[in-house]
């Protein structure tokens, strides 16, 4: 480190990741190479293309002390907390753990979610379901609604309420008829109820037809936290494996001739995109999909949220 400057060096460009444990590397780095070389400068990139990095390096920049200061605080709080629980769930576990600002809240929520769940009394109730065929084919319907009021788990809580529905559709007292039948109705009132009424058919007619278009927004690009949660629905990764995957992702694959980072840093809970990614996306939709499917105008993601967002690691 002190060779190299003196040696080959007019300047040094610091390019540690954009985010507060970054910017803090810089500025220690800043400080021990300043007295070799006083041309020393920041650049800050978010994808590992020569664009980005021949961008950062044209807008070259100081060090941010805020950010710098931000780090300082954070590791701070990182050990007012972790020196403080770490040996007492040690002690009480009898083997080193250890509990960090973030992860020890996190548990706690967990925790007292997990005490309402135990705590929680559950309710019986009922749901009326309607098996229609026509022309060989079955479709389940949910009843929703009974003389012009909602059916739903609140007001469906006793069997005698569903006796009193059915009685209404089908002319019949069915509560008579599982008494005939001598029926266990707590046990097998579903599968005795299905083997009576599909013995007593009904008729059904389709009274009205509403269609209507929804339009549906697509997700906004991945910050770090849906970025581990899908990887985990889809393919069962742990937050370590997705950030892992996602470091060498960014960091870039051979790809021809090059070697070519192919995702946007991981670290994040920005959805801000670069103009000229946008743009280069609307191109190829253009080009290669059809303008049917080009938005008019690019679309926008802002997150509504108290102070200022990290564009990197959070």
């Amino acid at each position: 480190m002190y060779k190299l400057p003196k040696e080959s060096s007019d300047k040094i460009l610091l390019a540690s990741d954009p985010d507060r444990e970054g910017e803090s590397i810089a500025y220690h780095l800043y400080n021990i190479l300043f007295p070799i070389n006083k041309n020393i400068y920041r650049i800050r990139f978010h994808e590992i293309t020569k664009d980005a990095i021949l961008k950062s390096i044209k807008e070259k920049d100081k060090i941010d002390i805020n950010k710098v200061y931000a780090q300082f605080a954070r590791r701070i709080l990182d050990r007012i907390v972790g020196y403080t629980i770490s040996p007492l769930i040690s002690k009480y576990y009898l083997k080193v753990l250890s509990a960090g600002r973030v992860q020890s809240v996190a548990l706690r929520l967990i925790s007292e979610r997990e005490r309402e769940i135990e705590k929680f009394i559950p309710q019986k109730y009922y749901k009326i379901f309607a098996y229609l065929s026509k022309e060989g084919k079955e479709i389940e319907f949910e009843l929703k609604k009974y003389k012009g009021k909602n059916i739903n788990k609140t007001n469906l809580k006793s069997k005698e309420k569903v006796f009193e529905i059915l009685k209404n559709l089908y002319g019949k007292d069915i509560e008579f008829e599982l008494k005939k039948r001598k029926s266990k109705v707590k046990e097998n009132l579903s599968l005795e109820l299905e083997d009576i009424l599909v013995k007593t058919p009904l008729n059904a007619t389709v009274e009205k037809i509403e269609r209507k278009e929804e339009k549906k927004a697509p997700p906004p690009p991945f910050i770090t936290s849906t970025l581990q949660m899908e990887a985990a629905k889809k393919f069962g990764f742990s937050p370590e494996k997705t950030m892992k995957v996602a470091q060498s992702l960014y960091e870039g694959k051979d790809i021809g001739k090059e070697r070519v980072g192919l995702i946007t840093y991981m670290r994040t809970d920005s959805f801000r995109i670069s103009e000229k990614a946008i743009k280069e996306v609307r191109k190829f939709i253009k080009d290669n999909i059809g303008v049917n499917y080009l938005p008019s105008k690019k679309r926008t993601y802002e997150k509504k949220q108290k102070g200022k967002i990290q564009d990197a690691h959070e």
